[in-house]
């Protein structure tokens, strides 16, 4: 051993008396030390071979590598621990030998820890068995100490220069691969940073413990939007409303709140800002882990849609406006044809099938009107009570009884009980007959479509199976969109709207239900309406 290495062994055993109130209360450190980010080292077992030389090579029940932070001390490297240490790998800094290393920045030796009046009430000696203590300081790139490589005796020992010796140089080593580590933990914060604010997204990552890690310009600046900080302590602000862009978002339903308790997953569209400033955005998170599946953190993510939203806004009132706008003349159209087909009536055969092909086809008008009328009233309230769904099933069947045996279809329904849900039947009673009658429109001569009710405890089912033309999965994909028809209607000439699924899908979803298809091109297709059986304690509308 060096003679300037001996006297620093020296002075460090000498000043051991002199340290008085390092951690005030134990659970903190003075406001003299300032930690270190340990994110370098993270608590994975990375330095766990260093501990493991300590333990070897000193003969020792238990080894650390120990990293300080502002209220706890981790263990990078640990060796020799018992539960529940081992498993969680860090302790309160009540526990840590190790902030004597840091606030000295000098070795900490301790033959006896009972007998130590600095240390003679740390929990650890009971808790971890530590009775003899020797640590090294280990140092980060800027020179300043932030933890130790540490032995740790369960019997009083006096530790020898070799035993001293051994600390330092893995601590040198410890220390270099630490200031490693660091180098390339920045280089990859740099890259996330740098990959943060080229996105056109807003993006924030917070840690396991609700810490704001890392956010994106874009983030900071609709968070000040919405009136609110991202690092804030509510992180939730007064201007932030629904997809209805009316309904005020409580603080605790808003996107962060609910993203760091892990019940954001779907994306989710809301408007933030005040009147006039508004932008619509679509908001989604995920939780990220580690390799060995411990929680990182939560990342949010949110894309800015207004023009979209603004868009759609604008169709949406555009169809209600045009269907007005042609329902007045339309109307008065009808009176008059009603009028000459009274005035006609067995005085002039020609003249009246002409009346009636006129009245035919402005009744047949009016209908579309009134369909796109029912899919831009996204406000319609539901009057909800008990309803048979099997007997609304059979009612809606017996309706297109004729239709089906024109075209020489087999109509069938199934049903073996009656399945009772709390229900808006009229409308419901809509969506069964648009899904059945698109089944019947595509459906081929000769061909079948059956209509089967089945119920659990939970929901209530109403499948409608054809074997008609089927559709790929892109149709599939498409089939609920308003206005969208598939390339096999233009083939084969087939009338409609390309509204009457996009209709059943927002009845049901008013019912907090589900519609889903399953189609195959040649074979057929199977549209599902599932119900549940009580809604007694939602608010009943339609979707916007």
């Amino acid at each position: 051993m060096t003679r300037s290495r001996r006297m620093d062994i020296q002075d460090a055993r000498a000043s051991q008396t002199g340290i008085e109130d390092v951690s005030h209360d134990g659970h903190q450190l003075p406001e003299a030390f300032e930690p270190r980010d340990s994110r370098p080292a993270t608590v994975d077992g990375s330095f766990d071979h260093y501990a493991l030389l300590v333990q070897r090579l000193l003969k020792v029940p238990t080894a650390l590598v120990t990293i300080l932070e502002a209220h706890r001390q981790v263990f990078p490297g640990a060796v020799g621990l018992a539960e529940p240490y081992r498993s969680a790998r860090q302790t309160p800094l009540s526990h840590s030998f190790c902030k004597y290393v840091a606030v000295d920045g000098a070795p900490l030796l301790i033959e006896d820890a009972r007998k130590d009046e600095r240390v003679a009430d740390n929990p650890a000696i009971a808790e971890l068995d530590v009775i003899a203590y020797a640590g090294w300081p280990v140092v980060g790139c800027d020179g300043r100490v932030v933890g130790s490589v540490c032995a740790i005796d369960s019997t009083p020992r006096a530790w020898s220069e070799d035993d001293v010796a051994i600390l330092e140089q893995l601590a040198l080593a410890c220390s270099a691969e630490l200031c490693n580590a660091s180098a390339l933990a920045e280089d990859g914060e740099d890259l996330a940073r740098t990959i943060f604010d080229s996105v056109d997204v807003a993006m924030a990552f917070y840690d396991d413990r609700g810490h704001l890690v890392l956010a994106n310009d874009l983030a900071r600046r609709w968070a000040k939007i919405a009136g609110f900080r991202l690092d804030g302590p509510d992180r939730a602000g007064s201007q932030v409303r629904r997809a209805d862009n009316e309904t005020l978002v409580p603080a605790e339903d808003q996107l962060i709140p609910r993203a760091l308790k892990g019940d954001l997953a779907d994306q989710e569209m809301l408007w933030v800002g005040p009147p006039g400033k508004q932008a619509a955005l679509v908001a989604s998170s995920h939780r990220v882990f580690r390799p060995d599946g411990t929680a990182r953190g939560t990342l949010l993510a949110a894309h800015d849609v207004t023009d979209l939203a603004r868009a759609l806004q604008l169709r949406e009132n555009f169809i209600p406006t045009v269907a007005h706008e042609l329902l007045t003349p339309l109307s008065s159209l009808m009176g008059h044809v009603e009028l000459l087909l009274h005035d006609v009536d067995g005085h002039d055969d020609d003249l009246e099938r002409t009346a009636h092909k006129i009245h035919g086809a402005a009744v047949k008008l009016s209908n579309r009107m009134t369909e796109l009328l029912d899919i831009a009233d996204d406000r319609r309230k539901l009057h909800l009570r008990s309803t048979d769904l099997a007997d609304l099933t059979y009612s809606v069947a017996a309706t297109f009884t004729t239709q089906a045996a024109a075209a020489r279809i087999t109509l069938r329904t199934d049903a073996q009980r009656a399945e009772w849900a709390l229900a808006d039947g009229s409308r419901i009673e809509v969506a069964v007959r648009n899904v059945v009658s698109n089944a019947i429109k595509f459906t081929g001569r000769g061909g079948q479509v059956a209509l089967l009710v089945h119920g659990n405890a939970d929901h209530v089912r109403i499948a409608v199976t054809d074997n008609g033309v089927g559709m790929s999965h892109d149709e599939v994909t498409q089939a609920c969109d308003t206005f969208w028809r598939a390339e096999s209607t233009h083939r084969q000439a087939i009338p409609g709207t390309g509204v009457g699924l996009a209709i059943a899908r927002d009845i049901v979803a008013a019912h907090h239900g589900s519609l889903t298809i399953d189609s195959t091109p040649g074979v057929g297709t199977t549209v599902t309406i599932a119900l549940p059986r009580d809604l007694s304690q939602t608010t009943y509308s339609h979707p916007s």
